[in-house]
């Protein structure tokens, strides 16, 4: 039934997305994160709930990290596209593993 509402498509992610918005916003106009000014940047987002937790989820991350004072490596997704290598040697010496192998 959920694939006959939202085809994997343009349209059906739109409807998703619409739906999810609504069914949400009432929450988000009264969310102490989520203050009028921001509500009016982002009210027409496609699933903008979904990016605002993940901004949220990363800057509390970042926060916690600081706080506690834990080692942190930050990668990025098009590193491991651009810089394959660096950024493999990168994360292994982080976690302090060896590569015991050739990438497929």
């Amino acid at each position: 039934a959920m694939l006959e509402k939202y085809t994997r498509d343009r349209d059906g992610f739109r409807r998703f997305c619409d739906d999810e918005n609504a069914l949400f916003a009432k929450d988000e106009l009264d969310s102490d994160f989520i203050d009028d000014d921001m509500y009016r940047l982002i009210k027409d987002v496609p699933c903008h709930a979904d990016f605002v937790r993940y901004v949220r989820w990363h800057n509390l991350a970042f926060t916690a990290s600081d706080n506690l004072r834990l080692p942190t490596l930050v990668l990025h997704y098009e590193d491991y596209e651009t810089h394959f290598n660096r950024t493999l040697l990168e994360l292994t010496q982080f976690l302090e593993l060896k590569i015991t192998g050739k990438p497929k």
